[in-house]
């Protein structure tokens, strides 16, 4: 059974790029080529239960195609569209090393910086910043602590949690390994980069990001979100109810 959840991490709703306000006019693939890429996102969307899909593929001197498959909303039976918002989750992480990344040209970090020096108290504080960039920090990943999913999914997926809380979660385990002494995907990491980005500016992440990259670009269907209201029109949400 499928689970209606207005969720900032779970989608089901898979995103193969970020679509909004793209054109599919003008430069089609072949023919041939783009029967076959929409059989996979179909096959896929079967296998996995998925309501809907947006992909978009881009093949330089071959053209463009964006498909839009299934439903934005079961309930409406509303069809999934390129102009709907979605959640892009952990591409954010692109956003916030990038910001990281333009704060090292300015002479205001540097990639060695151990991330004691911004949060003494955090777990391998001797972890540099192109570590936590890297996954290469050993801090525990707080989506694998077992208190932070019983809270969260207790809280209907709706919480707006600080990243000293989500900090804290992920300092109750012990790391993974030394600094640099392994590889292992953490959230934990992108989110302390984004605390370092605060410290180092003053100003939010989600304004330094806006700044630096979302109006720069003129990305105007992308916003970086402090609540969990979604600006219309957008594609649910959803993840499995076991």
């Amino acid at each position: 059974m499928i689970k209606r959840i207005n969720l900032l991490s779970v989608m089901a709703v898979v995103i193969l790029a970020v679509l909004i306000s793209c054109d599919n006019g003008g430069n089609s693939l072949d023919p041939e080529l783009e029967a076959q890429l929409r059989e996979i996102v179909s096959r896929y969307k079967e296998e996995f239960g998925i309501p809907g899909v947006l992909a978009g593929v881009w093949i330089p001197g071959k053209g463009r195609l964006i498909i839009e498959d299934g439903l934005a909303d079961i309930d409406t039976g509303r069809p999934i569209s390129k102009a709907d918002h979605v959640r892009i989750g952990s591409v954010t992480k692109s956003f916030t090393v990038t910001v990281i990344l333009q704060l090292v040209g300015e002479g205001l970090l540097d990639l060695n910086d151990p991330v004691g020096n911004y949060l003494p108290d955090v777990e391998n504080p001797d972890a540099t910043i192109a570590e936590l960039a890297n996954m290469k920090s050993g801090i525990f990943n707080y989506t694998e602590d077992a208190e932070f999913v019983t809270e969260f999914v207790e809280s209907d997926f709706l919480r707006v949690w600080t990243d000293q809380e989500i900090v804290d979660f992920a300092d109750s385990n012990v790391p993974y390994f030394p600094p640099g002494g392994g590889w292992h995907y953490s959230n934990t990491n992108t989110v302390i980069l984004g605390m370092i980005v605060e410290q180092v500016t003053g100003r939010p992440l989600g304004e330094e990001i806006t700044k630096r990259i979302i109006e720069p670009l003129g990305l105007d269907g992308t916003t970086y979100p402090t609540t969990p209201d979604m600006p219309e029109p957008f594609a649910h949400g959803y993840g499995f109810d076991p």
